[in-house]
């Protein structure tokens, strides 16, 4: 484990055992009684990555997703999923991904090389459950690991899996995007 890994699960730990404000928000509506601006603040609880990558046979298809992190206002709230699913990969044309097992993946500590835990998408999409709810404003930042070049994909948002599914535009390699 290096000094800067440590570092970051050491952080993660002392955040998992505050109680922090964010943390007491409820399960998430679709969109709150709040206005910033005018504008209908949204919660959601569920992050959607969608690969839209054009289709190459490699062992590494697709977004190379290492780690994502929230922040609000510029304070760290979280990295990783609380519960991650990838499906509707496409093992078919990808049966050689050697980064598709969600388990393997942390998704919340940067390691950036091709030995680290990250998740493939193959064509397919991620489903994390957030572990707490995230607003309109907040930033998402997603670590791609680049070796195979910078890869697109896009961010959906919702309060609920049956919720209404709000987008993000899509992205390329790693970067950050502002909650709709």
């Amino acid at each position: 484990m290096t000094r800067h890994t440590a570092c970051i699960s050491a952080c993660l730990a002392l955040l998992a055992a505050c109680e922090l404000p964010q943390n007491k928000n409820g399960g998430g509506s679709d969109a709150s009684s709040d206005t910033d601006g005018g504008g209908v603040v949204r919660t959601y609880s569920l992050l959607l990555l969608v690969d839209h990558e054009k289709a190459k046979s490699s062992p590494l298809p697709g977004p190379d997703i290492d780690a994502l992190a929230v922040f609000h206002d510029g304070e760290f709230l979280f990295a990783g999923c609380a519960q991650a699913t990838l499906f509707d990969e496409d093992t078919n044309t990808y049966p050689e991904n050697l980064h598709s097992d969600v388990d393997a993946a942390s998704l919340s500590v940067r390691e950036d090389t091709i030995g680290s835990g990250f998740l493939s998408l193959a064509g397919g999409t991620l489903y994390c459950q957030l572990p707490v709810t995230v607003t309109t404003g907040d930033s998402l930042f997603v670590w791609e690991v680049e070796g195979d070049g910078a890869e697109r994909w896009r961010a959906s948002f919702a309060a609920s899996s049956e919720g209404e599914r709000i987008q993000a535009p899509i992205h390329e390699g790693s970067g950050e995007i502002v909650v709709p």
